[in-house]
């Protein structure tokens, strides 16, 4: 499936940037103590393409996780980038395990104090935090998760799905950039 240029499939990762208060301030702290090289893009939210006839996405925003048609990230206001995990090997058995995990996700809450969680880890150099709010996820955090459950691959090894910023994500070495042909 083409979108904006990049060839997606069932479990790649939708890397969104948009300058909005909110998104300026995620993208401030998931920089916090990164090497500079890894600050070029701006990323503040990931979303898990889950595909369909009507293109979707399943991610964790304010309202909590949604499953919402890929064409609301179109327009100019948002920054693009995709994403691959390594090793994702997609089967008709595995993407259906895929979307039905999405569906399974959705309605529950945001994680709204996991985002407090990880600016007090980032700005104090912490190595580990606790699951502030275990009971919902963070966009990065339901990612990663569903990743792990469906294709059993670690998108950000050594570290808890509740302690990484989609910035972690999208520079992980188990995560490969595509590229856009526009």
């Amino acid at each position: 499936m083409k979108f904006r240029g990049y060839d997606l499939q069932v479990g790649d990762a939708i890397f969104t940037y948009q300058n909005s208060w909110l998104n300026k301030r995620i993208f401030w702290f998931s920089k916090w103590r990164v090497p500079k090289k890894n600050r070029k893009d701006k990323i503040a939210h990931v979303a898990l393409f889950i595909g369909g006839n009507i293109p979707q996405i399943a991610e964790a925003d304010w309202k909590g996780i949604v499953i919402k048609n890929l064409d609301s990230y179109e327009g100019k206001k948002w920054t693009i980038h995709a994403g691959r995990p390594k090793g994702l090997k997609l089967t008709d058995k595995k993407r259906i395990t895929l979307q039905g995990y999405a569906l399974g996700k959705s309605g529950e809450s945001y994680a709204f104090m996991q985002l407090a969680a990880i600016a007090v880890k980032k700005i104090f150099g912490l190595n580990k935090i606790g699951d502030w709010d275990k009971d919902s996820m963070i966009c990065s955090e339901f990612y990663a998760t569903a990743i792990e459950q469906c294709f059993d691959i670690d998108v950000v090894p050594g570290q808890e799905h509740f302690e990484i910023s989609p910035l972690d994500i999208y520079h992980s070495k188990n995560m490969r950039k595509l590229k856009s042909d526009s």
